[in-house]
């Protein structure tokens, strides 16, 4: 099946969900792409969705994750603010 970028939402009435603009759907005919193309909730240009391996990753609020290089490297011996260095004996 094709699949079509959201533009506005809606809510999807054949899926039964709530749709949000970015989101990425599958259209079952050509003529549920023009009434949704119409109503202008979707691109009505299909689009090629890049495989999992291609796609960037998201963090639970949809925004890319941190790369390596921006997360915080556990090891190297940066104190947390919140936790009291402990002495050694």
């Amino acid at each position: 099946m094709p699949k079509y970028r959201v533009i506005a939402e809606f809510i999807d009435l054949e899926a039964g969900q709530r749709r949000s603009p970015g989101e990425v759907i599958e259209v079952s005919s050509p003529a549920r792409v023009k009434k949704l193309a119409d109503a202008g909730v979707i691109d009505p240009d299909a689009v090629e969705e890049t495989g999992p391996a291609d796609a960037p990753e998201t963090g639970n609020d949809g925004q890319p994750a941190a790369t390596a290089e921006e997360q915080p490297d556990a090891r190297s011996g940066a104190e947390s603010p919140d936790k009291p260095k402990v002495k050694e004996k």
